[in-house]
């Protein structure tokens, strides 16, 4: 039952975020692969909100799927291979593996490509770590 340790550092971030201020409602988007439980989400949330500023306010939990909270991650990922892969067209062993014959194919995906992905490993990390932390 993991519920309830969200719960709990949810009830802190909006303890944190509201202050003295009572808090009427509370709203968490979650993807679909948490496995988080509505029914223990709310029971875990009433639980650890009890004394808190957030004693009365309802949790309404909003299951997403995977893909919605992805997209400006997929989005970013995209903007970065193809600028990388521009600047990857233009160098010196792209021209002579034209020059070679090699098939369009296999120059965009083994001469290019791989390449281009360097840049997208260095920004896998935090972004891996936003997407823990939604």
């Amino acid at each position: 039952m993991h519920e309830l340790g969200l719960c709990t550092s949810i009830v802190e971030a909006v303890e944190q975020r509201a202050g003295e201020r009572p808090v009427a409602r509370v709203t968490v988007r979650v993807g679909w692969l948490h496995h988080v439980h509505p029914e223990d989400f709310e029971q875990s949330f009433q639980v650890a909100a009890l004394g808190t500023v957030a004693e009365d306010a309802g949790a309404e939990l909003v299951l997403l799927p995977v893909l919605a909270l992805a997209l400006p991650y997929i989005a970013y990922i995209a903007r970065i291979v193809r600028g990388s892969a521009l600047e990857v067209l233009g160098t010196a062993y792209i021209r002579t593996a034209r020059a070679k014959g090699l098939p369009a194919h296999r120059i965009l995906l083994y001469h290019t490509l791989r390449p281009s992905l360097a840049a997208v490993v260095s920004f896998l990390g935090p972004t891996a770590a936003g997407i823990v932390t939604i």
